[in-house]
């Protein structure tokens, strides 16, 4: 099976993002897109859909973080008030 390669990569300008083809024969394997920005799929598969896979991973993964960061500011603040200020 040959895989291609998206990578996405944020930047100071934005995000940077690259297609790599490959002719290498590699064993088959399952794949899945990667939160940190890469997906590595089979040719066979249409490649802006691998893109679109990509980019949706990366999106949830985003705001799970944001909700995360979220619930630990709400916490900051919490101790932030009078009532411990005593």
């Amino acid at each position: 099976m040959i895989y291609n390669t998206w990578t996405v990569k944020a930047t100071s300008k934005g995000w940077d993002v690259s297609h790599k083809e490959s002719d290498i024969d590699r064993e088959e394997v399952e794949t899945v897109p990667n939160s940190m920005g890469w997906y590595h799929y089979p040719n066979t598969m249409d490649s802006e859909q691998a893109l679109r896979d990509l980019r949706d991973i990366m999106i949830k993964s985003h705001k799970e973080e944001i909700k995360r960061i979220q619930r630990s500011l709400w916490g900051l603040n919490f101790l932030s008030s009078e009532r411990f200020l005593k």
